[in-house]
């Protein structure tokens, strides 16, 4: 019976058949003009849906019964209508054309499956066709990156070299062997108290090629340029080392020294350096033992956590002016006024501060928390030129291993200060306003300075991570890019057009707001702060604030009440607090100066890319839903955000002040903001397991668990005007208000804890 069932239809098989393989259910009822009776036709089903047992076999030889053509019309036209009809339609259906009830549902069951079956080799067949198509542009692709010639000698400029085990070998021997002469010579060096001398020059190539060594000659033909650009330089060049007292000559052997090991960092890869989510991560266990016994400093005193971190990116800016940026210490506080509170610098001995020259610098490291105290640092700093375009800044404490001559500046052991390794830059010309950027942080920090829930942002190298340092700078460098920029006719949305002159005295303004807030919120030494009190309310919900009183430097600005705190959300990223927070028809959950509603934006001015910064610019605010010609007050925000840190800072402001500052009035030294606002810090759980990347420990691979168990710091500051008659009433509603807005963060974000650190 099957076989003649099979002669039959013998043509339905040719027509599902597509050169591939089809499973059974493709050919069993694609000629719906033939139906089984309904023990048959519940048996094919069971086939279909694989559930087919033993009573199969004795059901298959039964007779097939065909449906007249009319009932089968019937039944398609109801099936386009409703493929899956309910049980009175089956019922009726079935006394109108004369068939079983079981007959017309395993009918649309079959049919349904064969419609189901269709669109697949439907779908299939399309995409057999874009993958053909697809399949043909890559060999294209590819032959014609092969094919392609040089327009000069008119040879390829595509050399396939297979990656043979033999050849994989000789590049990790090679890789050791340049390890293993760099350390001899850093060695050699500190032994021979310098009289051996510069042994070779390192030329670092970011390309596959090894590491090129040749011997040193004088550079002359860049000399000039740096001396006339940087304005440091005497005319007969830098000067040497002959003659300078023994403790300048020890300093400029420790610094050269330390110049060495951070170009071995800068060649050396895994397994020193060990790859994470957040940038590279130095093993410091492989790197005491490639650096002892010649290390540049000490072991660490008990107390001090290592970190070293590594990070490269593109920066708008050029060499030149890079080199400017870190030499010059007002530059270098100006560009990173998150993470510096306070520089001062001094110059040891002469020359040119691109080609050699030493300079002492004493720096305090802030974080922008209130329950932070500035970390201390005191290093020397150098800058080389490495070869035409190309310069090395190198930065190291100066509490020598066994170099006596040091003692003068050594720190070690300060409370809350840290420690430099060899630390620094690398920057590369790319000349077209470009440079890449390869910074290092090595360092070793003072964990006395942060209190113990804070230890692991302190572990993790978010503090002060090179990916931290460099964003700051890309962030600076796109700032500076943006208000040289032409307006592009922006205008606001009472009217008027801005001009760049007012856009720059806005973006001045904003930038002035916020390092005020910077130096409010993580409280450094050089303002004079009066504590009022610790407020904590009442309630399920209670938040501990620390109440204080700011008096300014300048006798005609008027005190300021602050409250500040930091709170911990588990398990909740920072990128979603910084969402919420930026989101403006939400802003009236949090702010009183939204009075309850959305706020809409008056103007807004990017200060940098989108791209590499979302989020990022200076905006001028208003509540929604009102008359913008009677508000009197606008809200002056500034925001940015990059992975290691994200800031919301803003202001109430006069709009008669404000016109009076952007439309061509001078600017009035007097004028002052009083920023409140976020500053959100990842919280450095988790980040500890996945530093172990490449370890005998399997499970530190999880980048699954890694992110969900990041959590957010967040830190508030509210700022106002310090009243006359400073009472327990109003503590308790500068209280009551910063606890409403954590409140609600906490609740917009879905946070199931929130913890006071």
């Amino acid at each position: 019976m099957v076989g003649e069932w099979q002669q039959q239809n013998g043509h339905v098989n040719d027509e599902i058949n597509l050169s591939n393989s089809i499973d059974d259910k493709d050919s069993i009822w694609s000629n719906m003009g033939m139906i089984y009776d309904d023990e048959v036709v519940a048996t094919a089903d069971e086939d279909v849906t694989g559930a087919g047992s033993a009573s199969n076999k004795r059901k298959r030889g039964r007779h097939a019964n065909r449906h007249c053509k009319e009932h089968i019309l019937e039944l398609e036209a109801i099936f386009e209508e409703c493929p899956h009809p309910d049980e009175t339609v089956r019922l009726a259906l079935s006394k109108r054309v004369g068939m079983d009830p079981h007959q017309v549902k395993f009918w649309f069951q079959n049919r349904r499956n064969a419609k189901k079956n269709q669109n697949e080799r439907q779908q299939n067949a399309v995409l057999r066709v874009e993958n053909a198509m697809l399949e043909e542009d890559n060999r294209a692709i590819k032959a014609a990156m092969l094919n392609k010639t040089c327009s000069a000698c008119k040879g390829p400029m595509v050399h396939i070299v297979p990656l043979t085990p033999e050849l994989r070998r000789l590049h990790t021997e090679n890789e050791k062997l340049k390890a293993e002469l760099l350390r001899r010579t850093a060695y050699l060096h500190h032994i021979s108290g310098g009289s051996a001398g510069m042994l070779c020059d390192l030329n670092v190539d970011h390309s596959d090629n090894a590491l090129v060594i040749n011997p040193v000659h004088p550079r002359h033909d860049h000399d000039d340029l740096v001396a006339d650009t940087m304005g440091h330089c005497a005319p007969g060049g830098c000067a040497s080392t002959a003659g300078v007292p023994p403790e300048q000559a020890a300093l400029q052997r420790h610094v050269l020294a330390a110049l060495e090991e951070l170009m071995m960092l800068m060649k050396q890869g895994e397994p020193m350096w060990l790859s994470t989510l957040d940038g590279e991560v130095l093993d410091h266990e492989l790197y005491r033992v490639n650096t002892l016994p010649a290390g540049l400093l000490d072991l660490p005193p008990a107390g001090f956590t290592a970190n070293g971190t590594r990070e490269t990116g593109m920066v708008m800016c050029t060499g030149l002016d890079l080199v400017r940026i870190f030499m010059d210490e007002n530059c270098w506080f100006q560009t990173f006024p998150d993470i510096l509170a306070s520089v001062t610098s001094s110059d040891i001995g002469h020359g040119c501060i691109c080609k050699g020259a030493v300079k002492l610098m004493n720096a305090e490291l802030r974080v922008l928390s209130p329950r932070v105290s500035s970390c201390k640092v005191k290093f020397a700093r150098q800058c080389q030129l490495i070869e035409q375009n190309v310069w090395a800044v190198v930065d190291v404490s100066l509490d020598g291993n066994g170099v006596s001559e040091l003692g003068a500046w050594n720190t070690a052991g300060l409370p809350g200060s840290c420690r430099l390794l060899p630390s620094g830059c690398l920057i590369r010309d790319m000349n077209d306003g470009h440079c890449m950027v390869t910074m290092i942080v090595n360092g070793e920090y003072d964990k006395g300075f942060m209190p113990l829930p804070l230890h692991p942002l302190l572990s993790s190298g978010h503090t002060f991570s090179a990916r931290r340092w460099l964003t700051s700078l890309q962030r600076r460098c796109e700032y500076l890019t943006q208000r040289s920029s032409p307006a592009n006719g922006l205008g606001m949305a009472g009217g008027g057009v801005i001009t760049p002159e007012a856009r720059n005295k806005a973006l001045e303004l904003a930038r002035r707001m916020t390092e005020s807030f910077y130096a409010a919120i993580s409280a450094p030494r050089g303002e004079a702060w009066s504590k009022v009190t610790d407020w904590r309310g009442v309630g399920r919900e209670s938040y501990e604030l620390a109440v204080h009183v700011a008096t300014p430097p300048d006798a005609r600005a008027r005190a300021t009440l602050r409250a500040t705190t930091t709170v911990w959300l588990p398990e909740i990223p920072p990128q979603r607090v910084f969402d919420y927070i930026c989101d403006k028809e939400r802003r009236g959950e949090w702010d009183v100066l939204a009075q309850g509603a959305s706020v809409q934006e008056d103007t807004c001015f990017a200060t940098a890319t989108a791209q590499l910064f979302p989020r990022s610019g200076v905006s001028l605010l208003y509540p929604a839903g009102r008359d913008r010609s009677s508000n009197k007050k606008l809200i002056l925000q500034q925001a940015w955000s990059d992975s290691p840190c994200m800031v919301v800072a803003y202001a109430p402001i006069d709009v008669g002040s404000l016109k009076k500052v952007m439309l061509g009035g001078n600017h009035d030294s007097s004028f002052s903001l009083l920023p409140s606002g976020f500053a959100i810090l990842p919280d450095g759980n988790g980040d500890a397991e996945i530093a172990r990347i490449g370890s005998s420990n399997p499970s530190a691979v999880d980048a699954i668990g890694h992110q969900w168990k990041r959590g957010s710091l967040v830190s508030v500051l509210w700022s106002g005007s310090m009243p006359q008659n400073l009472t327990a009433q109003t503590i308790d509603n500068v209280g009551n208000l910063v606890s409403r807005s954590i409140e609600m963060i906490k609740n917009a974000v879905h946070a199931e804890h929130v913890v006071t650190v």
